[in-house]
């Protein structure tokens, strides 16, 4: 049994163990007025509290919430817990609230008593989580898409199955480049240049990038389809003889679509060219523009091979990693 010449003492304790947290304690009389309470809760403070009802200091639903939860609970004799959403200093903040009557020795209610928890970050947290996993949902289709997209593609046009292998795993190493380079940036984007530095590193062309104006930084999706796209400017050169591929970074006059790729591959061997294949040819013209909401055009013969790419202002983000 608690020893009543103790309890003044630790009431006062737990009253100053609340301030600072996002707990608030409080009791309220028959006409729900409070008559104390501790650590306000919303931005308010005791003296705007204390002898008014919620009707009078929260505004509506949670005014009409709180009261209606409250009177329900002094009807009933049973204590509730029930979560209350306010707009205070414009922010919407979630509440979690207790209460439990009181009675006198006869049995009668008399008031309640209650707390109020702070959980708004709780809850944005739980929202956050579940919008990142609606989006990784939403990232992984359009992955197996693509995916399944290059392999169908890819099968087309190989006549055996070694070349098959090896084109289509040179693509999705591709794909997965692209991929490490958006998720270290926690998927809001990637540097262009960057790009398609991972493109080039590791293959033996003679790969040359001229910068006239500042890189860019595209959004996911465009990332993957530009990357793809030079992985296949790329892979060509190699194929022919891993003639010299230059690659130029320029600014347009156009404001919906304010930067182009220029790239050009002069071929070391122009007599046994290895001409483009269709699926190269499809990302090229289709893909990597719709990807960016710009345009390509796209020139070959047998002895170069121009592309340009403009890529639309919606397709690029202010870097923010």
């Amino acid at each position: 049994m608690t020893d009543p010449e103790k309890t003044p003492g630790s009431i006062d304790q737990v009253l100053r163990a609340v301030q600072g947290s996002r707990v608030s304690l409080f009791r309220q009389d028959m006409d729900l007025k409070y008559q104390w309470i501790e650590n306000p809760f919303a931005g308010l403070s005791t003296a705007s509290v204390v002898g008014l009802t919620d009707m009078d200091i929260l505004p509506e639903p949670a005014a009409s919430i709180a009261t209606s939860r409250k009177r329900a609970a002094i009807m009933n004799g049973e204590s509730c817990k029930f979560d209350l959403s306010v707009l205070s200093d414009g922010l919407t903040r979630i509440f979690e609230v207790f209460v439990c009557p009181e009675f006198d020795l006869d049995g009668n209610a008399v008031g309640l008593t209650g707390s109020v928890v702070d959980i708004s970050r709780e809850r944005q947290q739980a929202q956050s989580m579940a919008n990142l996993i609606l989006e990784v949902s939403h990232r992984s289709k359009n992955l197996l898409a693509i995916v399944q997209s290059i392999a169908s593609q890819t099968v087309a046009g190989e006549n055996s199955a070694k070349s098959y292998s090896d084109r289509f795993v040179s693509r999705l190493q591709c794909l997965s480049r692209t991929q490490d380079i958006v998720t270290a940036r926690d998927w809001q984007g990637a540097g262009l240049i960057e790009l398609i530095n991972a493109q080039i590193d590791g293959t033996a062309i003679d790969g040359q990038i001229l910068m006239h104006c500042a890189d860019i930084f595209l959004t996911p999706s465009a990332a993957l389809h530009v990357g793809l796209a030079m992985h296949e400017l790329i892979q060509n050169a190699e194929d022919n003889a891993h003639s010299p591929l230059s690659m130029q970074l320029s600014a347009s006059d156009d404001a919906q679509m304010p930067t182009m790729i220029s790239c050009r591959t002069v071929y070391r061997d122009p007599g046994s060219r290895k001409p483009l294949g269709r699926f190269s040819c499809s990302v090229l013209e289709r893909a990597a523009p719709q990807s960016v909401s710009g345009k390509a055009q796209l020139q070959q013969d047998d002895n170069v091979l121009v592309y340009a790419l403009c890529i639309g202002s919606d397709a690029t983000i202010e870097r923010g990693f």
